[in-house]
């Protein structure tokens, strides 16, 4: 039963339930089966479309040194040309066997465009792999100055920057002590002064807000408990930005939803396909702007969605600023 409906479980985000097993096996073939039948059926057709967890974790290193060999390509430069530097990171959960957690690094580029910097894969949220990932970031983008790391007030990360990036400023992302204000005080009238005051540029107008934050008991000690430069624009150390919360790798969570209940080398696979996909989206719009036209490839009437399967590409953009992103298109005859 597991080969007729394997071709259910192919799509990532595609929704086949365990009724639905019963009801198709029932109306196509005349046969009645359990919720038992039908879940193990499901178990075994999820393993014929997308491979097991088991068999993806045991050849993810070979995963990654095949990936490095047939990409030989694969760079990462520009970041000091073409990125405001400034990186949100943040991890988020995944949803296979063995659960993990996928931490992401995103910046903004110039043309205030998501700027997809780094993903990893680690067994959990922990002082080791923050510290993993932390500086391997560092061996990717180099000694950036005035450099900004803004996050949640996850503890591990505050030490990881520390440690890692001594010299760049980490701020709190407001969204987050937002819901924290919520939370702790229960009373949501915080929230405009507040936000008022996180966004003032000139110290006129935070000095304006922040007295309206004393009226509540508890909230003016927490919030400079927290560190008024975390999160308060006008008192940042360095250079001042807009970017003031983890919104880019929420959206990018939200992307990945459902390919993050893949096997681990399936949401590889994953990635790499979306970042090519969205990649080659902007360079058509970049074209697009810089010489009026859109190269009609055969893969843009396919596009549903990000993912361009037809791509074979390096993982990161290279020389961005002046339109070169070293990938190989794959035409359909005609194309």
């Amino acid at each position: 039963m597991e080969h007729l409906i394997k071709s259910k479980y192919e799509q990532v985000g595609q929704t086949y339930r365990l009724r639905d097993i019963i009801e198709d096996v029932r109306r196509d073939y005349g046969v009645n089966i359990s919720y038992g039948q039908a879940y193990r059926a499901k178990e075994y057709g999820l393993v014929y479309a997308r491979g097991s967890p088991e068999g993806s974790h045991a050849i993810v290193r070979a995963y990654g040194e095949t990936l490095k060999f047939t990409n030989p390509g694969t760079i990462f430069e520009g970041f000091l040309n073409c990125i405001r530097p400034v990186i949100v990171v943040d991890g988020t959960h995944l949803h296979e066997k063995y659960k993990g957690i996928l931490l992401i690094a995103t910046c903004i580029d110039g043309n205030n465009n998501i700027y997809h910097t780094a993903f990893s894969i680690v067994d959990g949220e922990n002082d080791a792999s923050w510290t993993w990932f932390m500086t391997h970031l560092k061996v990717l983008i180099g000694d950036v100055p005035n450099l900004v790391i803004i996050s949640d007030r996850h503890i591990l990360i505050a030490k990881a920057v520390v440690s890692i990036f001594p010299d760049a400023f980490h701020g709190l992302c407001i969204y987050h002590i937002w819901n924290n204000l919520v939370d702790k005080f229960n009373n949501k009238d915080i929230n405009p002064h507040f936000y008022l005051a996180a966004k003032a540029y000139r110290m006129f107008d935070f000095q304006m807000y922040w007295p309206k934050l004393h009226q509540y008991l508890g909230v003016t000690a927490y919030l400079e408990e927290i560190g008024l430069q975390r999160w308060a624009r006008i008192y940042q150390i360095h250079c001042k930005y807009d970017k003031m919360t983890t919104d880019i790798v929420e959206y990018l969570n939200r992307v990945l939803k459902n390919a993050r209940e893949l096997p681990i080398t399936k949401l590889l696979e994953h990635i790499c396909e979306w970042l090519q996909g969205y990649i080659e989206i902007r360079l058509l719009n970049g074209n697009k702007s810089l010489f009026g036209y859109v190269n009609p490839t055969s893969w843009l009437r396919k596009f549903g969605c990000f993912l361009l399967n037809s791509v074979s590409a390096p993982l990161f953009i290279a020389e961005e600023t002046s339109i070169q992103l070293h990938m190989k298109l794959q035409q359909e005859p005609g194309g």
